[in-house]
């Protein structure tokens, strides 16, 4: 196993990620939300981080809110047809760009997995490091930060938010 690094990634920094992503990505503002309003459902997906430190980030939302989502990625009207393949594949991007950003933060050298639809459980041996949930229009989604046991110092004096 590599060596342990320092690293924290907090509430602030995973809200600093979902609001680039949500402005530069779908060309929405992101709102803080309850992580109980409707995030939880039919959606999930999730990328795994491999080296220095291992952890993952899942995603998970409503059928409509992922549909809003990958309209918007699509710079869809919003009562647009969308294909099979559209909305797994936005899906899967969003939280594949938002591992690649939570990758940024982590010391060390890491490495971002492929992202997986319908999956939303961390990896074995992972701990809940921070949540969000994220708002746009009438949609809600959730956002974790998972990290594996024994790959980086527990920081001091804060946990998961």
């Amino acid at each position: 196993m590599s060596a342990a690094v320092t690293v924290a990634v907090s509430a602030d920094d995973l809200w600093a990620v979902l609001s680039g992503v949500w402005e530069s990505l779908l060309g929405r503002p992101a709102h803080p939300a309850d992580a109980a309003d409707g995030s939880e459902g039919g959606v999930t997906a999730s990328v795994t981080l491999h080296g220095d430190w291992e952890g993952a980030v899942t995603f998970a939302c409503s059928t409509t809110a992922a549909e809003s989502l990958t309209r918007m990625m699509l710079a869809l009207p919003s009562d647009a047809r969308l294909m099979r393949d559209d909305v797994p594949d936005a899906v899967c991007e969003v939280v594949n760009v938002i591992g690649g950003n939570v990758k940024a933060l982590v010391e060390g050298s890491s490495r971002l997995g492929l992202p997986e639809w319908g999956v939303a459980v961390p990896p074995e041996g992972c701990g809940l490091v921070c949540h969000l949930a994220v708002a746009w229009d009438e949609h809600v989604a959730r956002v974790c930060v998972w990290q594996r046991a024994g790959t980086v110092e527990e920081p001091t004096g804060g946990g998961a938010r």
